[in-house]
């Protein structure tokens, strides 16, 4: 099963996860300091986010696609949703192949904290979005 019903519930999830993020202190100084483009292509939904950082702000873009990125990860979007749910390591489906990395796979150090940070928070914003229909500003 599907852990998003559709595309625009998919960005609407990564969109207010990105903004909690962002508000957290220390979670993004990583990537941000890195000045890195990082782009997650997800399949199952079809979906692009790009995330970057502009003016020491990480921002993340649903279908942005122009700006070239340092780090493409391109995966099943219930892999990503089952990471963030602590069901699945990061490293365990990057070692298994499950995650295809364009750019240096070493970049992918730079989400460490992210990613972390993300495990933290996402399932509660998972939940809010799937019970709620809480919309996001990413389309």
């Amino acid at each position: 099963m599907s852990a998003f019903q559709d595309r625009q519930q998919f960005i609407t999830v990564m969109d207010i996860l990105f903004q909690r993020l962002s508000a957290i202190p220390g979670a993004t100084d990583d990537l941000v300091s890195s000045g890195l483009t990082i782009r997650l292509r997800c399949h199952n939904p079809e979906a692009v986010v790009t995330i970057f950082s502009e003016e020491n702000t990480l921002l993340a873009v649903a279908n942005e696609e122009e700006r070239h990125a340092d780090l493409e990860l391109a995966l099943d979007a219930n892999l990503l949703h089952k990471v963030w749910m602590d069901e699945v390591r990061l490293r365990d489906a990057l070692f298994q192949g499950d995650i295809h990395i364009v750019g240096s796979p070493f970049r992918v150090f730079h989400l460490a904290e992210l990613f972390r940070t993300a495990e933290e928070v996402y399932p509660e914003i998972y939940a809010s979005v799937i019970e709620n229909k809480t919309t996001g500003k990413l389309a």
